[in-house]
């Protein structure tokens, strides 16, 4: 007989998904059981944006990732960046 506290689940994850500029924490293994959390962390130079975590859902599938790590220094470029003529001419009559 087995004991009703015990929890007979051949569902599992596989890889995590791969999140760009990022890596993730942890030892990787082939499966992660199911309500697995892993978290990642931006590379050095890039920002993080939303939440650094997925977990493994009930049907194997990992959630979709939401964290994005942004290059700080195109950022800077991006947002700093001047217009080089910003007036516009119209002409004569």
């Amino acid at each position: 007989m087995i004991p009703c506290n015990v929890l007979l689940s051949a569902v599992s994850c596989g890889a995590p998904p791969v999140v760009k500029n990022a890596h993730m924490f942890g030892n990787r293994r082939p499966k992660y059981p199911v309500n697995s959390i892993i978290r990642y962390q931006c590379n050095p130079g890039f920002r993080q944006r939303h939440l650094p975590v997925v977990r493994c859902q009930a049907d194997g599938q990992w959630e979709k990732s939401k964290v994005e790590c942004t290059d700080v220094k195109a950022r800077i470029r991006i947002h700093g960046r001047t217009s080089g003529n910003s007036s516009v001419r119209g002409k004569n009559k």
